[in-house]
């Protein structure tokens, strides 16, 4: 995969994925969202601010990586929402790290128990 797709070859194939409109919408709610959030805190460190910026973007690479990991051709299943919750799941599992990584505060287990069950009952649901 990273032979065919992470290079800087001039003769690589690229792919196109699609993605459902509905999936689009979630994601695109999920990163106004964050700025949102962003924007309602005042004392949040730079590099929170940075990292949350470009949450959706790491929510959109998740994603990715889980339909293609799924599907033996992901150029012909589309994008769907349930797969873009997924990866707005983990990456808000991300978030909460980073934050705690920042703050040095305790980690909610009630919130990684429920990304981790969230992750493997997508992961069954398509294998």
């Amino acid at each position: 995969l990273l032979s065919q797709h992470h290079t800087q070859d001039q003769h690589r194939k690229l792919f196109k994925i699609p993605v459902d409109s509905d999936a689009i919408r979630e994601l695109k709610d999920f990163e106004s969202n964050t700025l949102n959030y962003i924007e309602s805190q005042n004392n949040l460190p730079i590099q929170l601010i940075s990292f949350y910026r470009k949450l959706h973007g790491t929510a959109l690479r998740i994603t990715m990586l889980l339909h293609i990991w799924m599907h033996n051709d992901p150029c012909e299943h589309s994008i769907n929402i349930d797969a873009v919750k997924c990866g707005i799941h983990i990456s808000r599992w991300l978030c909460l790290h980073a934050f705690m990584v920042t703050q040095r505060q305790e980690m909610n287990m009630e919130r990684i128990k429920k990304g981790r069950t969230m992750f493997t009952r997508f992961v069954q649901k398509w294998t």
